[in-house]
Order: C-alpha cells, then structure tokens, then sequence
C-alpha cells in the first residue's frame, strides 16, 4: 500500500482549473479523475473512489473541466473539443513537473466529462496507458471511439436502460482492448448503496494493470511543499 500523501489543492492547465493531488512517493501511476462540474469533485461517494485508488497504489489528480469564474456566472459546459483541449493542458501540466512527469498517467471521466475524456485519449498517442469511463453518453465521439487505442473501461449502472444501450453501442465502435462492467447498484442521479464501492473495485482492477513508474519521495517533497 501506498504511503499517505495529503491532499494538496492545485490549479492546474488552461484555463486555471481547480484540482486536488494527492501521490505517495511509491504511487504506481497518476489517475487523473476528470470531473465535470466542482459539485461532482466534490462528491462524498467520488472523493471515495478517489480514496480507494490511493488505497492501492495509485496517486490521483480529481479536477473539474468548469472554472471557478464559469460556475460562478453559470456559463456553459465546455465543448467536446474545449474539455479535450482542457484535459490536453492538464497532461502538458503534469510533463512540466518532475515530480510527476515520469509517472504513467490514467483518465478516469465521470458523467458529464466522458465524452472530453475519449477525445484527450484518442488523441494523446502512448500518453495516456488506460481510461474508465463512468456513465458516459457518446452520442457525441462516435468518430473519437473508432480511433482509441487505450484499454478502455465502460461502467454503468444497470438500473437505467438506456444509459446501459449507449454503453453497449459505445463498445461496439471501439477497436481497442476493452470491457463493459454493468453495476447490479444505480448509479445516478443518486448513487444506491454500495454503488461508489463497486465503481472503485472495478475501476482498481482495471488500472492494475499497469507497470510502475515511480517519482523519489523528496522530488515530490520539493515541488508541492508549501512556501
């Protein structure tokens, strides 16, 4: 297990996004878990996930797509190609930072933050080693799912027909390594019990499977200890 890394708050890429890391010195990878709105970041059952990653050797990077300033004047959601270009600045973020930037890096989008998620991955090259995708529409990257090339995790909850049918037509435009996880538990738009603790179970299972990179205890100390 992972030594305990304290939650730092960072704004990270283009714009300014708020976020909150968290990687131990001995973390195998770093999870960005991309977030579509701060209401969903900070979500008790999400910040569990988050929790359960850390648990099992993984550092996790939790921002929202929206700003601060979009959220305060209720401007829209960001584009396909804006949330896709906003996760593309995160990535230039982490390759900045020496602590981080030798770390295999995973996208974990949730919800709204789905179809951005496909689209930075499809697009990243050998950047990104693995993507989970929580209750995704893809209505919207059909031509996005044909080009991953990234071991693809699809989780729904079985409770909603529908979400489920875009899951399994989603699956079958890919061309990569992938796998649908169907929950027993709804959930959205309110998690069912043990929902949040299945969505991380799989999600860890999958993410698992990579090799280790590891960034030294006191690379890490030296870029996010406060001034």
């Amino acid at each position: 297990m992972s030594t305990s890394q304290p939650l730092k708050q960072v704004l990270v890429g283009e714009p300014a996004m708020q976020g909150e890391l968290a990687v131990a010195s001995d973390a195998k990878a770093l999870v960005l878990i991309v977030h579509p709105d701060s209401l969903s970041r900070r979500d008790p059952g999400n910040r569990f996930i988050a929790d359960v990653l850390r648990a099992h050797d993984l550092g996790t990077l939790a921002f929202s797509l929206r700003t601060p300033d979009e959220e305060l004047t209720g401007a829209p959601s960001p584009s396909v190609a804006e949330a896709n270009a906003r996760i593309g600045s995160v990535i230039e973020w982490i390759a900045r930072r020496p602590a981080l930037a030798d770390r295999c890096v995973a996208l974990f989008g949730m919800a709204g933050a789905v179809p951005g998620c496909v689209a930075a991955a499809a697009l990243s090259g050998t950047r990104i080693y693995s993507l989970v995708l929580q209750d995704g529409r893809f209505d919207m990257v059909g031509r996005e799912l044909k080009r991953l090339r990234v071991p693809t995790l699809l989780i729904v909850g079985g409770t909603d027909p529908r979400l489920s049918a875009l899951n399994r037509d989603a699956m079958k435009a890919m061309k990569c390594r992938h796998r649908l996880e169907v929950l027993p538990q709804a959930t959205q738009p309110r998690a069912a019990a043990g929902a949040h603790e299945a969505v991380a179970c799989a999600a860890v299972a999958w993410l698992a499977q990579s090799p280790p990179l590891r960034a030294t205890r006191s690379s890490l100390e030296a870029e996010f200890s406060d001034p």
